[in-house]
């Protein structure tokens, strides 16, 4: 599976060095806005850094499921199938890669947000008062982290084998739909609209440590169905 996943992520690296070229772009304005003084340039490109970090960590996460409906359209699709690795090698390969580059990606602009977070508070020269006061808010905070950690991990993973399954699913049972790509698209959209409502329904209750890990619980077990579920497609409705 260790050559699966260098290839997924060989894959991917022309969509990363556009994501990292846009930003360093956008940071490059918020830098020079911030040692001109020019505060219209540090907001342009603060806002273009928040965009391209959206959108960015959104193709990061998912873009593996395109990439792969894009491989199950080509006539050469069957070719997949033929190789020695297994089915759940490919598929687990797929979601290592979708792993690794969410949190390689999710690093990289949170040391952007660190460093101009730290510019900032260097020019404008903060007193040090509530720089500890924030400070002290900050550790009251990362105490959350665990459990926060915790429920965005299995989170992720529901989703990431959502977006998956739904690929499989509209490039076997539906594919013969025309415009099948984007009604995937919409309809895995309407699914992270839903399981967002579910997870909003279930905090509500209560957001103590216990209800976060049942929630979590709960993410991970529908993300192992997803998986199950398409491995189960892969084997009866892809292979040759």
């Amino acid at each position: 599976m260790w050559k699966l996943f260098k290839y997924e992520m060989k894959k991917s690296m022309p969509g990363k060095r556009i994501l990292i070229a846009i930003t360093l772009s956008a940071e490059l304005m918020v830098l020079i806005g911030l040692g001109f003084g020019n505060i219209s340039l540090v907001g342009i490109g603060a806002l273009l850094l928040s965009y391209s970090a959206l959108i960015g960590m959104f193709i990061t996460c998912f873009g593996g499921s395109g990439l792969f409906g894009r491989e199950l359209r080509t006539k050469q699709s069957y070719m997949l199938f033929i190789t020695p690795n297994s089915n759940r090698e490919i598929l687990d390969a797929k979601y290592l890669e979708s792993f690794c580059s969410s949190v390689l990606m999710g690093i990289y602009f949170l040391l952007l947000l660190g460093l101009d977070l730290s510019l900032t508070v260097l020019r404008d020269q903060w007193s040090t008062g509530p720089f500890f006061h924030n400070f002290q808010g900050l550790q009251e905070v990362s105490a959350m982290i665990p459990n926060a950690a915790l429920a965005l991990l299995s989170l992720w993973f529901l989703l990431v084998a959502a977006a998956f399954f739904i690929t499989v699913v509209f490039a076997s049972i539906f594919s013969k739909l025309p415009a099948k790509g984007l009604l995937g698209f919409l309809f895995f959209l309407f699914l992270g609209f839903l399981i967002n409502l579910l997870g909003s329904v279930l905090t509500t209750v209560s957001y103590s440590e216990f209800h976060i890990l049942v929630l979590s619980l709960l993410f991970l077990f529908g993300g192992l169905l997803f998986r199950g579920a398409t491995l189960f497609l892969m084997k009866h409705e892809l292979n040759p």
